[in-house]
């Protein structure tokens, strides 16, 4: 399995085979290659997995970890570009559990950050009416700039939901996982059979 060092930046590795490239630091890691395992850990951040192949049918994955540093430094657009480079395209995603905007209070300078990159849609506020990011808005506006399609968005908030980590409102240590993994299609070869 591929597990990245996470940096909160905007670099992405390809893996070659199963294990390659873990401990790099790095936000996002794709792969054509069948059984390599890559995973991102997040406990509050927004994890997505993206899918896609290129005009021979060859498949292949990435897994992005993307916290507003990550998001704003453009992970998910240099992911996006990173495989349209290797011709893979038609690319889809899926956006894992993540901290929502009601529960992510924001810094003014920093939120005047993100209304640059990505419009006043990013800004919101809290359940308590203070200032608030709404990564879920920037995961998508970041995916649309990249051209890839939204799939499924789970909706899930870390902080209201138990199930998953929050770093941010319950200084938990513990990290969700999302692993994503092209496997091996049992019925390629027996079309002739």
């Amino acid at each position: 399995m591929t597990v990245l060092r996470q940096v909160h930046g905007a670099d992405v590795v390809r893996v070659d085979r199963p294990g390659d490239r873990s401990g790099t630091c790095a936000d996002a890691a794709w792969t054509t290659a069948t059984g390599a395992t890559l995973a991102v850990r997040t406990a509050d951040c927004v994890p997505v997995a993206l899918y896609g192949y290129d005009s021979s049918g060859c498949s292949a994955v990435a897994a992005v970890h993307a916290g507003w540093r990550g998001l704003l430094a453009g992970v998910v657009e240099a992911t996006l570009a990173e495989l349209a480079n290797h011709g893979i395209g038609h690319v889809r995603a899926v956006i894992g559990p993540h901290i929502c905007s009601s529960h992510y209070e924001f810094g003014a300078a920093d939120l005047a950050r993100a209304e640059a990159w990505g419009g006043s849609s990013v800004a919101s506020t809290t359940a308590w009416d203070t200032p608030s990011l709404d990564l879920a808005e920037g995961m998508r506006l970041a995916l649309g700039r990249g051209g890839a399609t939204i799939d499924t968005e789970l909706g899930r908030c870390t902080a209201s939901d138990i199930r998953y980590f929050s770093h941010r409102v319950r200084d938990e240590q513990g990290r969700t996982a999302l692993l994503v993994c092209l496997e091996h299609d049992e019925s390629a070869g027996e079309a002739g059979d």
